[in-house]
């Protein structure tokens, strides 16, 4: 049995010259959620804006860079969340110098991007999701989703986020498991219910 007291969570920065560093020490107010409705994962955090080898944090987390949370336990670290610092805002009250981050998973631009699909009659319902993963640079990690054929369908400016709901209920009202979207560690997957 997993003994929660033992679990500590560390807060990474990755740049984007790929330098990794450990912002833990100066992180406070971390958390990460997923709303109702929105595929995507959101990651909240403040962060002290001290100097580092001579540069102040607001200059070196910066939007389009990369916050990763790992949980620690008996020595082993597994990533937990992962997003793309999309909000950034740094303030000063007094003596307090901080910067407030908000940061998205990879399935943000899906969520927040409008397009036009056309759906040929007969097309698998994994053909048509790859596709728009492939499209927008999505990584994918698994696909254990429904490849059923869909009928002729026109999306017109329809968020990307709401296709690929769509064509996931399509498939479970002809008889496919029920399946959920998940970024994790830079890639998208598609899994069953209750199997993550």
């Amino acid at each position: 049995m997993l003994d929660i007291t033992k679990v500590a969570y560390k807060v990474y920065l990755v740049r984007e010259n790929g330098e990794q560093l450990d912002i833990t020490d100066v992180s406070s107010d971390v958390g990460w959620d997923e709303n109702e409705g929105e595929l995507a994962q959101r990651l909240s955090l403040t962060l002290g804006n001290i100097v580092h080898k001579g540069k102040r944090i607001s200059t070196l987390a910066k939007p389009n860079c990369i916050i990763i949370i790992k949980a620690e336990i008996d020595g082993k670290a597994e990533e937990v969340a992962r997003g793309k610092i999309t909000e950034w805002s740094p303030t000063r009250s007094g003596s307090a110098d901080e910067l407030d981050l908000q940061a998205y998973d990879e399935l943000y631009d899906l969520q927040s991007s409008q397009d036009n699909r056309y759906v040929s009659a007969g097309t698998g319902t994994k053909t048509i999701i790859n596709a728009i993963f492939k499209d927008w640079g999505i990584p994918v990690g698994k696909y254990e989703g429904p490849n059923v054929s869909h009928a002729k369908t026109t999306f017109k400016n329809e968020f990307l986020s709401d296709i690929i709901l769509e064509l996931l209920e399509t498939a479970h009202k002809h008889g496919a498991p029920d399946c959920i979207v998940r970024a994790s560690k830079g890639k998208v997957s598609i899994i069953p219910k209750a199997s993550n």
